[in-house]
C-alpha cells in the first residue's frame, strides 16, 4: 500500500500525525473516506478504542489489532490517541482528562 508518511521511521509517524493538529479527522489530506456505518452510535460513540481503530485504518492505513506488538512494529511506535465524545449537536470532541 502507498502512503503518504514511511512506516519505518519514527520522525515521518510523527510528521504525518502533526498533520491532525488544528483540523477534523475526515478534512484531513491523506484521509480515506470513513463510512457512515463506522460513525453510528454503536460503533463511533460507545465502543473504546473506536477512534484509534478510524485513525489506524483510514489515516494511517494500518490495520487495526489487538497483538501486542506495536502498531508500527518497524518503527517500534504504538499509536496513541486521546478518545473522543459525541455532542448533542452531533459534533465531536475530544474528552477532557484523557491524559
Amino acid at each position: 500500500m502507498s502512503t503518504l508518511y514511511e512506516q519505518t521511521r519514527l520522525k515521518d509517524i510523527e510528521r504525518y500525525g502533526q498533520c491532525l493538529i488544528g483540523t477534523t479527522l475526515r478534512l484531513t489530506p491523506g484521509m480515506k473516506a470513513i463510512p457512515d456505518e463506522m460513525l453510528d452510535t454503536g460503533i463511533g460513540g460507545h465502543t473504546r478504542g473506536s477512534f484509534a481503530h478510524l485513525l489506524e485504518r483510514y489515516y494511517y492505513g494500518i490495520n487495526p489489532d489487538n497483538e501486542s506488538t506495536p502498531d508500527f512494529a518497524e518503527a517500534g511506535v504504538e499509536l496513541k490517541s486521546t478518545p473522543v465524545k459525541r455532542l448533542s449537536r452531533g459534533s465531536y470532541a475530544a474528552k477532557k482528562g484523557s491524559c
